[in-house]
């Protein structure tokens, strides 16, 4: 009995220590071969990808290719590298990240890769059809971890070309963040742990993803609502009246009604500015209601649309 216990003890380990466990560790560690991650800059497009170095994220249409580069001290061979995408925020990070129902129809027209029913994965059947994060290198390898039920991507970490102390792998992600029933909006971050062909994790890089349709355009947003960004210092400079000690101590009249017309326009101003702002909140939360009446009635679509394909798939049996 005693060696049963132990050896569930084990397994439970064995599982908290998983890179795909159900709550994986997001550290940042480079390890004893110093793993580093870049991106390659040369393929930068703004209607493909962007980075944002303010946030420190990547902004990417789906299906679009995203060249990483990975560094190691020292060249060593029969390393691996994971890809497996986690929801950024605690509230979800236990929740696996996977492909909305929608485009997972063009891959499993029957959604067998969606059924909740057991912890059979249907995905290489359905050209991967649950895996958010993809590979085109010639030796990825998609695995699936039942226990957490979390989909990642592994790549052979190859020995860098001649002359070169990187090596590539091309990735592409094959749904939006923005998808109903599926990443919902939340913000995401990509896992990649460098691994010994045994599953030991020896380095662990993070990298924050967005993927939408304008890449451009929700980087230059996210940019102006993040309060370390040039606008946001800017608007805080002109908005707060300076401090004036002793302000008319010693001013001459003149200067008393200069000052004091310089106060007023800087209090009209605010008022102002809290009126603009307080108008474009009241449009966000029109804008935010009309979405999520758009959003439950594509969800209602797609379920109509699904049950339509089953009692087809049906009469055909």
């Amino acid at each position: 009995m005693e060696d049963a216990a132990d050896s569930t003890d084990e397994h439970k380990l064995i599982i908290a220590c998983s890179p795909t466990s159900p709550l994986p560790c997001t550290d940042i560690y480079p390890g004893p071969y110093n793993f580093e991650l870049m991106l390659d800059t040369l393929t930068n497009h703004k209607r493909s990808w962007v980075y944002s170095e303010v946030l420190q994220k990547v902004f990417i249409d789906m299906n679009k290719t995203l060249l990483v580069q990975f560094r190691l001290s020292k060249a060593v061979g029969g390393l691996q590298v994971r890809a497996l995408p986690v929801y950024s925020t605690a509230d979800f990070l236990n929740i696996p990240v996977q492909r909305c129902a929608l485009h997972m129809l063009n891959s499993d027209p029957l959604h067998q890769a969606h059924s909740e029913d057991n912890k059979t994965c249907y995905c290489p059947s359905y050209n991967w059809v649950r895996h958010v994060v993809q590979s085109s290198h010639a030796g990825a390898m998609y695995d699936y971890d039942s226990s957490s039920d979390r989909h990642s991507v592994v790549v052979p970490l190859e020995l860098p070309q001649p002359g070169s102390d990187t090596v590539s792998v091309a990735y592409q992600f094959t749904c939006k963040t923005s998808c109903p029933q599926g990443m919902q909006r939340r913000p995401i971050s990509i896992i990649f742990t460098l691994e010994t062909a045994q599953g030991d994790v020896v380095g662990r890089q993070c990298l924050s993803v967005k993927i939408c349709s304008c890449p451009k355009r929700d980087k230059e947003r996210e940019e102006a609502d993040n309060p370390l960004s040039e606008g946001w210092s800017s608007l805080d400079t002109c908005t707060k009246p300076k401090k004036r000690s002793g302000e008319y101590k010693g001013y001459s009249k003149k200067a008393k009604m200069e000052a004091s017309l310089q106060l007023k326009n800087s209090n009209e101003f605010e008022q102002r500015l809290e009126q603009k702002l307080d108008n474009l909140s009241k449009q966000i939360s029109k804008l935010t209601d009309m979405i999520a009446r758009m959003e439950e009635l594509q969800t209602k679509m797609v379920e109509a649309l699904l049950q339509l394909m089953r009692q087809n798939t049906y009469k055909d049996i």
